[in-house]
């Protein structure tokens, strides 16, 4: 029987739930990702003040994408549309510093 056909109510609490497990799943699993970045950053000539910006874009995909499905989910699909928006402008207002940073090594490497 089809649970979202009968009680869409029902159907919609447990997407929700589910999305949320897996997203918290998802965020536990940001440490090896932050780990390999640490070891990156410990390798290469760049200065730790750019890892902090790499992380909240990171965050601002995720949680933009959960909640955008989400708004899909329950039928506000221009909501969705605006979520998406807003991450993407989000995103790049962070990464001005760090293309900023990426041209200045650039043109230190090839003078």
């Amino acid at each position: 029987m089809p649970i979202k056909k009968y009680h869409a109510e029902f159907a919609m609490l447990i997407g929700i739930a589910a999305g949320l497990v897996i997203f918290v799943y998802a965020l536990a699993q940001i440490k090896l990702v932050a780990s390999f970045l640490e070891t990156i950053m410990r390798r290469l000539p760049i200065e730790t003040e750019y890892l902090t910006p790499l992380f909240k874009m990171l965050g601002i995909t995720y949680v933009a994408d959960f909640s955008a499905s989400l708004c899909r989910e329950a039928g506000y699909l221009s909501i969705a549309a605006e979520i998406e928006l807003f991450a993407k402008l989000a995103i790049i207002a962070l990464s001005i510093p760090q293309l900023t940073y990426f041209v200045e090594v650039l043109d230190e490497f090839l003078a």
